[in-house]
């Protein structure tokens, strides 16, 4: 038999006596298909096997034999691989505009996402094909899985490929996407929570079969147990031990099953994972125990084998009510530190993204996330999709445009009217997109991810060598080698990081403190060097004093301003806002040709008319101000304290607002604390007025830089990393995207704003910044609980394998001690981090 040109993988075998189809496994038929040396099922596993060969992508079947999903039933109607045709008119309604607006998440000319719920994903060569149908269709952008809850979420060109042919592709390849158009808002949220249903309904089930055998085989047991040398007799002992097989095999093939299919694709992946060794001792037990009640020696150990099972089944329910607990509180609650602007009763009001429903009117300005798919009621606007789709191209928008959530407004303030409900998830997605991520897992996450393979080869060598050791004692060695296997537990060593750091993140998040992921957790531990922002940072925005100097304001230059002022959401900006607060008139003017350059000010048109405010440079107020009032405005302004924004109206300067920000309270106490403890350094974008009123947080002169624009924040935080500095950066997330990216950790502070970087690791919310170094030392203290952890794991595992080894443990014994350590060590880790907390007042 020649090899395939495409595969290397065999797969048409007979399997006794019986064709099976190269890509489903499914029994031929006696009249089979053919195709070249392979055959199939049915037309449509050859039609998907033709794809996959003209493709290049027959290293499908390479990953696991016969990994493809029957399309027997599917494609039953087709006599022929040309009576696809038909299959398209099952998918008409998707040319609909509104369906196509009810399944999209995003959609642009250039872009458009979604995700599909495909429960035939069930192996590793689904997902590997899958993620590469971008080789099947140039239309199709990425393809990423979430294996667990079998989801696909695709980003695909509008003009290569459209929604209906996407679905159509994925259909022939047998993976036909689950369309709810009854309730499409929910489907993602349902379809999660359906399958969370189904997973956790058959874990009970599992957990059921095992306790009811092990129950039983105990009452089998007893008689043996109870009684003296020769007082059972045979036939009694092999009714016995007969029925706790009978009792054992559900035991074996239903309850342990998830362990044995994790242990078998591990293998055939090459690669080993933790129900390996878990799968070894619970196969070592159950057949020992069946040689021993065929040759009559004893009853066996059936007892211990389904006690073994059902504990640890016991451990894995405890161990998914934990995860459960904790991804609660990621995914359903307002996790997301963001407010959002709302327009109720002609009012703005600030509420919590979590209360925002179904046709509220948002108010969002400029740079601010949009956070649930919404029309449009301004009449004209732009909206930055770079965090949706990577392209920083501004997409304009008119009135009565769909603008999805995730985009960033740009320019001047928009309002809209949600029409979806907010997904959290959706927008964390955005923040944990891998084209902001920026560091690789810490070294204690990547141990623990490798251990299992290594603990696997060192548990198969000790349990040969307790074997051979004993030998010619054969009863002693079995018992040496299978006390071995059954006793030697991996999990508590790699499941206490995750349950230590993923309640870690639980915490923070109670505390205002939200981090991106637990890889933030570890690096906290080695921050040694913190760098501020001033503006919007140290100070507060709520609380300043605004002084103008200048030309009188008549009251429509006033509502001119007002209405320039509202589309920043700079601190200054929103401190200058204020003051004009009493304006009534100002948001019914149009802007237009809005422009905000970070560190420098703003420009834009409103009513016709051109306004700029920013910096005496931006506005250009050396060149326009002749007259001696302004001349003597400018020079009372260079003496006072603050931050100087400076008003041009149409080419004509006005004059100067002076903001004396007010520090957060309770600054002294957090700065005390911190210089003991950390290099402390400040990097503004503003002048360099107040440099002796910051003296008492920065002693060291050269600890603090003004006039710094964001490229320069970024080479700073560069700078003191080649240093060998480990740097936080904690700023307002507006001027320092770049050096929160480049920072080991970046936090981004907020307060009562839709602002947020993707480009951060952390958000804090303004009134907890005094709580900083709490969170630091709490994180320290987490790494030293999982160590602690891991060393019980250690110690358990030594002391239980030198015992077995000595043949000295019973199965028994054996199949008690590894679900308990597996138990012990995770409560240690999850109560140790809550005790902390309490203590620590976090």
């Amino acid at each position: 038999m020649q090899s395939s040109p495409y595969s290397t993988h065999q797969t048409h075998i007979r399997t006794d006596q019986v064709l099976r189809c190269h890509h489903c496994g499914e029994q031929c038929p006696d009249v089979h298909i053919h195709e070249g040396e392979y055959v199939f099922c049915c037309e449509g596993c050859k039609m998907v096997y033709q794809l996959l060969r003209d493709n290049n992508l027959c290293t499908y079947y390479d990953l696991n034999e016969h990994a493809g999903v029957s399309l027997k039933n599917s494609l039953q109607e087709f006599a022929n691989i040309n009576a696809t045709i038909k299959q398209r008119s099952r998918f008409d309604y998707l040319e609909s505009t509104s369906i196509q607006k009810r399944i999209l998440e995003f959609s642009s000319p250039t872009q458009a996402r979604v995700t599909f719920h495909l429960p035939q994903i069930h192996c590793s060569s689904c997902l590997w094909l899958l993620e590469k149908l971008h080789k099947l269709h140039n239309g199709i952008l990425e393809a990423r899985v979430d294996f667990l809850q079998k989801r696909l979420a695709l980003s695909f060109t509008p003009d290569k490929i459209s929604l209906r042919e996407v679905i159509e592709l994925l259909t022939t390849l047998g993976y036909e996407p689950e369309l709810h158009l009854q309730n499409l808002q929910a489907q993602d949220r349902k379809t999660a929570e359906n399958l969370h249903t189904s997973l956790n309904t058959a874990l009970y089930l599992k957990l059921g079969v095992a306790g009811f055998a092990f129950a039983n085989t105990m009452i089998f047991s007893f008689p043996e147990y109870l009684a003296s040398a020769g007082e059972l007799s045979e036939p009694i002992r092999r009714l016995f031990g007969g029925l706790s097989i009978a009792l054992a095999l559900p035991v074996l093939f239903y309850s342990a099953s998830d362990y044995f299919r994790s242990s078998w694709q591990s293998i055939r992946q090459g690669r080993i994972n933790l129900d390996v060794p878990i799968a070894m001792g619970i196969l070592a037990l159950f057949v020992r125990s069946v040689v021993e009640i065929a040759n009559g020696s004893t009853s066996g150990y059936l007892d211990s084998f389904s006690g073994l099972v059902f504990l640890l089944l016991c451990g894995r329910l405890f161990q998914q009510k934990t995860f459960d607990t904790i991804a609660f509180d990621r995914d359903y609650t307002s996790y997301f530190p963001i407010a959002v602007m709302v327009r109720r009763e002609g009012r703005e009001t600030s509420i919590p993204i979590s209360e925002l429903r179904v046709g509220e009117r948002i108010v969002a300005r400029n740079r601010e996330i949009i956070p649930a798919d919404s029309v449009l009621q301004s009449a004209i606007g732009h909206v930055d999709y770079s965090f949706v789709t990577g392209e920083s191209a501004p997409h304009e928008v008119l009135c009565g445009d769909t603008i999805f959530a995730g985009g960033r407004v740009l320019g001047q303030t928009l309002e809209m009217v949600s029409i979806k409900d907010v997904s959290q998830s959706y927008l964390t997605s955005l923040w944990n997109n891998d084209a902001f991520s920026k560091s690789k897992k810490s070294a204690l996450e990547t141990v623990a991810d490798r251990f299992g393979a290594y603990f696997t080869v060192i548990v198969l060598v000790i349990a040969s060598a307790s074997f051979i050791a004993w030998l010619p004692d054969l009863k002693t060695a079995l018992n040496a080698a299978t006390a071995v296997l059954v006793v030697a537990c991996p999990c508590a060593m790699t499941l206490a990081a995750p349950f230590a750091l993923g309640w870690t993140l639980k915490i923070f998040g109670k505390a205002g403190f939200f981090l991106k992921n637990t890889s933030v957790v570890l690096e906290l531990t080695r921050i040694n060097t913190l760098v501020f922002d001033k503006t919007g940072t140290l100070t507060s925005a709520k609380n300043s004093n605004v002084h103008y100097h200048g030309h009188t304001l008549n009251v429509f230059e006033q509502e001119l301003l007002a209405s320039a002022l509202q589309n920043s959401f700079h601190p200054l900006s929103r401190s200058i806002a204020m003051v004009f607060s009493y304006v009534e008139r100002y948001s019914k003017h149009t802007v237009s040709e809005y422009n905000e350059i970070p560190s420098q000010g703003v420009q834009c048109r409103v009513e016709g008319h051109t306004i700029a405010l920013g910096s005496a440079e931006f506005v250009g107020c050396d060149l326009l101000c002749n007259d001696i009032q302004v001349r003597q405005s400018l020079t009372r302004t260079r003496a006072q304290k603050g931050a100087n924004v400076h008003i041009s109206i149409d080419g004509q300067y006005k004059g100067v607002f002076c903001v004396e920000s007010q520090y957060r309270s309770g600054l002294q106490e957090l700065f005390a604390i911190l210089q003991k403890n950390f290099a402390l350094f400040l990097l503004s974008g503003d002048n360099d007025r107040e440099r002796l009123a910051l003296r008492e947080f920065f002693p060291d002169p050269d600890s603090t830089r003004f006039f710094q624009s964001p490229h320069d924040k970024l080479e700073s935080v560069r700078d003191l990393q080649v240093q060998g500095r480990h740097v936080m950066m904690i700023g307002d997330g507006l001027n320092d995207a770049g050096a929160l990216k480049q920072s080991n950790v970046g936090v981004a502070l907020t307060e009562e704003t839709g602002m947020f970087s993707p480009a951060c690791d952390a958000v804090l919310a303004a009134e907890q910044v005094h709580r900083l170094p709490d969170f630091i030392r709490f994180a320290q203290t987490v790494k030293y609980i999982i160590v602690i952890a891991f060393w019980i794991s250690v110690v358990y595992n030594i002391v239980g394998l030198s015992v077995a080894c000595m043949g000295l443990l019973s199965p028994l014994v054996s199949a008690v001690l590894m679900p308990l350590s597996n138990a012990t060590v995770i409560g240690f880790s999850t109560g140790a981090v809550h005790l902390v907390a309490k203590w620590r007042k976090i």
